[in-house]
């Protein structure tokens, strides 16, 4: 057990345990002052996002930020499984999403408790990919009559990488790694004897542009 007296020294007058890390604090702050003036200019969406949970929760600020953070862990295992259980099978599925929450059991940066940026440098790349991935299956599969989802796939792949540019300043990494697999991919599929039509070109031009 440990010394209570101890135990007062990880928690505030209201009996909340602090949370560690610099970033989280620096949060908080932006957030109070978000929530104090709704006009003040913050300029990561992640405050807005800790604000906007805030106020549906109706937690304390910093009680709701720590919530926030199991939040986006429970997102990233849910999008995982059903990721996995699109491109594979359900037992597969299983095993790949128990395989990833043990990865984020053992890095500290998805603890309870901070509710930093990290969580959204593996939900929106995931995401984003599996927009692309059902643009391309679409495009392979022939389903003429299906082209419209091509695009509004492509169209919230652009959307998710603007939104992901103004939470983290390392967007462009995953960015380019997109770019550069599709760069290599249709040529392989031209190659491979498939036509490069209008049709296939066009959603990725319009992800290009909406990503910038």
């Amino acid at each position: 057990h440990f010394n209570p007296q101890a135990q007062d020294f990880v928690k505030d007058e209201n009996g909340q345990i602090y949370m560690y890390g610099n970033d989280p604090y620096y949060y908080e702050v932006e957030a109070k002052k978000v929530l104090q003036d709704p006009n003040y200019k913050v300029g990561s969406y992640h405050v807005h996002f800790m604000v906007a949970f805030h106020k549906l929760s109706h937690l304390e600020l910093t009680k709701s930020m720590i919530y926030y953070s199991y939040l986006i862990i429970l997102l990233l295992v849910t999008v995982t499984f059903f990721f996995l259980w699109r491109i594979s099978s359900f037992f597969a599925s299983i095993i790949g999403t128990l395989f990833f929450i043990t990865l984020l059991a053992s890095s500290g940066r998805f603890s309870a408790g901070l509710p930093e940026t990290d969580g959204y440098n593996i939900l929106f790349p995931l995401v984003i990919g599996w927009l692309l991935y059902e643009s391309i299956r679409i495009k392979e599969e022939k389903e003429k009559n299906r082209h419209w989802q091509t695009h509004i796939f492509t169209i919230l792949a652009g959307i998710l990488i603007g939104i992901y540019s103004k939470i983290w300043h390392g967007w462009w990494f995953f960015f380019h790694i997109f770019w550069i697999t599709l760069a290599i991919l249709i040529p392989i599929k031209v190659w491979k004897g498939n036509k490069l039509s209008r049709t296939t070109i066009t959603p990725f031009l319009i992800f290009f542009i909406l990503s910038i």
